[in-house]
């Protein structure tokens, strides 16, 4: 009994400390896309013009979870817990088997989507409007900074998982 009470505790403080991580998170993407821009363009902008881009279009990450509450509400009533793990709309994993690579493997090809192709599309667009420079330098922006940094994020997080499941 003790340790569901310890569950539902532990995920109340979740719950109520994820809108806190959202925001850093999109604070921290605003920061780097505002210095890029700094260091790329030497343009001087607003940093919360740059929050508010990164918020638009974090809008279009909540579509796979839109989708999933449909799909499981809705349309296949009857699922396992399984079902909703591996429910990954619109991904590359859903091109190969799952159950033949590794989870670290699954993580990296559940993340490639269309939705994180829209939704960095979006900030490339948003930002040559918001600081009137071209596609290419704009594209530069995100892709080069934000990009590089969520790449070298992912990859040290996957060396952690790496390291965790084969004990190195």
């Amino acid at each position: 009994m003790k340790s569901v009470q310890l569950f539902h505790r532990v995920w109340t403080v979740i719950y109520f400390l994820s809108p806190f991580y959202t925001f850093v998170k999109i604070l921290i993407i605003s920061f780097l896309i505002y210095q890029a821009v700094r260091i790329v363009k030497k343009l001087d902008a607003q940093f919360w013009g740059f929050f508010y881009i990164v918020l638009l279009a974090q809008l279009v990450l909540l579509i796979p979870d839109l989708l999933e509450l449909i799909w499981f509400t809705f349309i296949k009533t009857d699922y396992s817990m399984a079902d909703v793990d591996y429910f990954n709309p619109l991904s590359i994993v859903n091109l190969i088997n799952y159950e033949s690579i590794s989870s670290s493997s699954y993580k990296l090809m559940s993340s490639i989507n269309v939705f994180n192709v829209l939704y960095w599309g979006l900030l490339i667009i948003l930002i040559k409007k918001f600081v009137k420079i071209n596609l290419k330098d704009s594209s530069v922006v995100v892709l080069c900074f934000y990009g590089a940094i969520s790449f070298i994020v992912f990859f040290v997080y996957l060396l952690g998982v790496y390291k965790m499941s084969y004990g190195l």
